[in-house]
Order: C-alpha cells, then structure tokens, then sequence
C-alpha cells in the first residue's frame, strides 16, 4: 500500500490545501451555525454590527451627530423565528442636543429597525 493511500481524505485535503485552510473551513462549519444559533436566541456578543448600526442611524436621522456604536444590545431586540442577529447599541445627539440611545436589530433575511431607549 503507498504512503498517499495510507493518508486518507483528511491528508489528501491538507496536502492539496495546506493545514490552515483546513482548520479555517472547519472553524466556519462549527462556528457559523453555532454563532447563528446563539444570536437567534440573543445571546451572541460577538455579532455586532458597529458601521452598519452607526450608518442606518445617520441614514434614517440625518440630524443626529455624534452617532457611535456603544456595545451590544442583549434584550433590546426580537427573540424567536424573527430573532435579530445583529443587536448593536448606540448613542447619538439628536437636533435639540439631547443624547439619544438606542439599539440597531438586524437579521439575515430582514432589513435593519431602529429600537429607542
């Protein structure tokens, strides 16, 4: 038997691929539904959406300033089928200079909403 027939798929796959595409494909096949699975339950940190929060404030409130993503919105969105992935908290100045706060939920398969404090 050869040395390649002794490697199985696993060795075949690193030799073409190398070893970090390997781990890097099998990070994404664990990680992504994983990480799907907690932000549809509201518990995942990790996906926020810091430019994409900050440019749908300024888009929907052109007169806020100052507009900055602050964190992660743990309770402020949906939970369930329509669970938002996306939880990311943010302040801003609103036109009379008043702090605003609020939250950005957004998911995969619905547009962005606004949630204020």
């Amino acid at each position: 038997m050869s040395n390649q027939n002794k490697q199985g798929i696993i060795g075949k796959i690193t030799d073409t691929l190398g070893l970090t595409a390997v781990f890097a494909a099998a990070a994404t096949v664990i990680l992504l539904p994983v990480g799907y699975g907690l932000g549809k339950a509201g518990l995942n940190p990790i996906l926020r959406d810091s430019d994409g929060a900050v440019e749908t404030v300024q888009k929907a409130h052109a007169d806020f300033t100052n507009v900055s993503a602050t964190g992660y919105g743990w309770f402020a969105c949906g939970f369930g089928e329509s669970a938002d992935l996306w939880r990311t908290d943010f302040r801003a100045t609103n036109a009379n200079g008043e702090e605003v706060t609020g939250t950005v939920c957004d998911g995969l398969f619905k547009s962005a909403t606004i949630r204020f404090d």
